[in-house]
């Protein structure tokens, strides 16, 4: 630490630790911004994979309902429903 002699010298100092303590926060939270958005990236990544379809795979059909509800959902035709 710098030897400050005047009151302006003092503020001056004071200014630069705060400065120097901001930075080094700002490092810190942009570095676990980083990691984060790395792992948000994995995580999203094991849930989903690319499906493909052949001729003749048994499939679940997805209809919207029609008509008047609060909370629209969705409605599954064919044998292969279950809940």
């Amino acid at each position: 630490m710098k030897d400050c002699a005047s009151h302006w010298d003092l503020v001056q100092c004071h200014l630069e630790i705060l400065a120097d303590h901001l930075m080094g926060a700002y490092q810190v939270v942009s570095e676990n911004r980083r990691n984060g958005r790395g792992r948000q990236k994995e995580y999203y990544n094991q849930g989903t994979m690319l499906v493909t379809f052949h001729s003749r795979d048994a499939v679940y059909l997805r209809e919207r309902v029609n008509g008047k509800q609060r909370c629209p959902n969705f409605r599954i035709r064919g044998k292969a429903y279950t809940r």
